[in-house]
């Protein structure tokens, strides 16, 4: 599973349309000035991470050591820039579909 949270609002990679929300909210936000608060939820067989973007207020620490593939996908979240404030939807979209490949 992985669940895509930008400010209040979610969906599922891999939902019909998912790609076209992401770009619209991103977008929205942008436009209005408002600070991009997003999280990436991904769960699945032995991952079970939060990422999180600059923008986006953490809930007060991280837990265990990401293990060997999740280590992998948070050098993936930085090599696609979503680490950065200015990250673009199609930074997050490809993110998305290298993950989704790597935990079919």
């Amino acid at each position: 599973m992985i669940r895509i949270q930008i400010g209040t609002d979610e969906r599922y990679f891999g939902q019909h349309g998912v790609e076209s929300w992401i770009v619209e909210q991103i977008q929205k936000r942008r436009k209005n000035g408002a600070m991009l608060n997003m999280r990436v939820h991904i769960k699945h067989g032995d991952i079970d991470m939060v990422l999180t973007t600059p923008g986006a207020p953490t809930g007060g620490g991280g837990g265990r050591a990401f293990r060997s593939l999740e280590e992998e996908i948070y050098s993936l979240w930085l090599k696609c820039g979503l680490g950065e404030m200015d990250f673009t939807h199609g930074n997050l979209i490809s993110f998305l579909a290298q993950i989704k490949a790597l935990v079919s």
